[in-house]
């Protein structure tokens, strides 16, 4: 009888963030097979460990630091805790997300070794330096054994440009637990949300707020919607950009209130509810969902919300992630970026809203007002599109590949 795999599943911190939750459930699905003995760590401390069953959770407990003699220690500390704790664990397969955490689990350990890219490294301000460090990280990401990338639009640029040998390389898309988000949709809302849901129309945004995700230009977008006191706008998520965002609201003219607050401004244009466990039933009842992004990887927001069933608007932008899962095609064109709203049967792909581009911000107010005024087929058309198309990427199926894969690691 072939033993059980011992796999460490790595993150830097644990959060809200994509590559924390992928992560996780990249873990739950290895567990739930029976084939490997699974553990989930982060490098940093803080947060707050999550409790999956069968999976045993824990930290490094390494912070980031300030000043370069904070930062050497800390990295020599990471380095030689992971290496301690592979050593404890006689692991056999590592799974790390992120750069943070790959370029640590390369230098540590000689399992076989497994890296997940979500997003682009090319063409993205998040991750500039990685651009400039072209031979370091190709020489990191040659040490794994399989690079995972969350979606083909990845393909082209870890081949060609940080030159990865082409069968090191492996899609698995983002999965969805569908079943998970229909058993959320069955809970009740917190707070005094059933009420607003029930007086007002109600648009969804649910993501971490960062310059990124572009939240900010859903001010301009509902501050051009008619009928302001029968529509309200719910931003769902925390990030480093709240306060710059609600300083926004008020130069706007516009007023927001936070959900959990103890006097909660029933009346106030915009609300604001943190980070939720539970963000489907919230999206299930939202009239549309907005994700006015300015780059993606292969969006597991964007999988939730169409399991949910709610109309979507959503950003057409870099990196093709968005394209692969509502039009089954990664490519996108750098240089005609989209200018005008093409349907989907779900809702639309927009052009990426952008405050100083009142014509973007028209193009998303009208086609918000186009679905507020839609029937009722049409909305079960839509709910129903969504659903079917979040199918596809279900748990279950991405889990066949992800076995397989670690399994083939083992058979030369």
């Amino acid at each position: 009888m072939t033993r059980k795999r011992n796999v460490l599943v790595l993150v830097e911190f644990f959060g809200q963030g994509g590559a924390e939750r992928v992560a996780a459930m990249v873990a739950k699905m290895l567990a739930s097979d029976g084939s490997f003995n699974v553990w989930l760590y982060s490098i940093q401390g803080g947060g707050v460990i999550p409790h999956l069953e069968g999976i045993t959770s824990g930290s490094l407990n390494v912070s980031n630091g300030q000043g370069l003699a904070k930062k050497i220690k800390n990295y020599y500390l990471k380095v030689h805790r992971l290496s301690q704790l592979k050593k404890q664990l006689a692991i056999d397969v590592s799974i790390s997300s992120l750069w943070p955490v790959d370029w640590i689990n390369a230098l540590t350990g000689h399992e076989k070794k497994v890296a997940v890219i979500q997003i682009n490294i090319l063409n993205n301000v998040q991750n500039e330096k990685m651009v400039k460090l072209r031979k370091l990280v190709t020489a990191v990401y040659s040490r794994f054994d399989k690079v995972v990338l969350g979606g083909g639009n990845l393909i082209e640029e870890m081949n060609g440009f940080f030159k990865i040998e082409k069968q090191k390389l492996l899609v698995i898309q983002n999965p969805v637990e569908t079943k998970r988000v229909a058993k959320n949709l069955e809970q009740p809302l917190p707070y005094s949300l059933p009420d607003i849901f029930e007086k007002y129309q109600v648009l969804v945004a649910a993501n971490r707020l960062s310059i990124i995700k572009n939240t900010e230009a859903l001010i301009p977008i509902y501050k051009a919607l008619p009928n302001q006191e029968k529509v309200k706008l719910l931003i769902i998520g925390e990030g480093e950009e709240k306060e710059r965002i609600q300083q926004f609201i008020l130069s706007e003219g516009l007023s927001y209130s936070q959900v959990e607050a103890d006097v909660f401004e029933e009346k106030a244009n915009i609300y604001f509810l943190n980070f939720q466990e539970n963000i489907h039933s919230l999206i299930s009842k939202s009239n549309v969902f907005l994700f006015s992004t300015k780059a993606e990887g292969l969006p597991l927001t964007l999988l939730e919300a169409m399991s949910a069933g709610a109309p979507i608007l959503v950003s057409d932008c870099p990196n093709g992630g968005i394209g692969e899962i509502i039009k089954g095609t990664f490519a996108f064109d750098y240089e005609n970026p989209r200018l005008i709203p093409e349907k989907f049967q779900g809702g639309y792909l927009m052009p990426i809203p952008l405050v100083d581009r009142p014509e973007t911000i028209e193009k998303w107010k009208n086609k918000i007002e186009e679905i507020l005024t839609a029937d009722q087929m049409q909305l079960k058309k839509m709910t129903a599109s969504n659903k079917a198309k979040a199918e596809e990427f279900d748990i279950e199926n991405v889990k066949v590949a992800w076995v397989s894969m670690i399994q083939g690691l083992f058979e030369n």
